[in-house]
């Protein structure tokens, strides 16, 4: 069975699997994560989408951003640098980490409490 890849502008790699009784099961709209074997052998892994809930903070000159549901954080000198960072951040994590059942996202809200002057 050969694999063949292909590199798109955004430095994502695309797998084609070719079509046997197997992959029939599959559906179509499904992506793919190449993962090494024990034996050095690159597999196609079928991956799901996720909606995560990422919170942004001004810190100097950086912009940092923390995923809500993981403990996974990264940072840029921009807002859209810091969240692709962390995108970037976020599927390394989910490499070695089996991802749980969607949940409800996090309630997101502010709170006002009074500190000393």
């Amino acid at each position: 069975m050969g694999l063949s890849l292909a590199m798109d502008k955004g430095d994502a790699c695309r797998v084609h699997v070719p079509m046997t009784p197997a992959r029939r099961t599959l559906r179509k709209s499904e992506r793919y994560l190449l993962q090494p074997t024990k034996y050095s052998q690159l597999v196609a892994v079928p991956t799901v989408a996720r909606l995560l809930t990422a919170a942004v903070t001004s810190e100097g000159d950086w912009y940092v951003a923390r995923c809500l549901e993981v403990e996974v954080a990264s940072q840029g000198r921009t807002v859209e640098k810091a969240l692709a960072n962390l995108k970037e951040a976020l599927e390394l994590y989910f490499e070695d980490v089996p991802a749980a059942p969607p949940t409800d996202p996090p309630l997101v809200t502010q709170i006002e409490v009074r500190v000393p002057a």
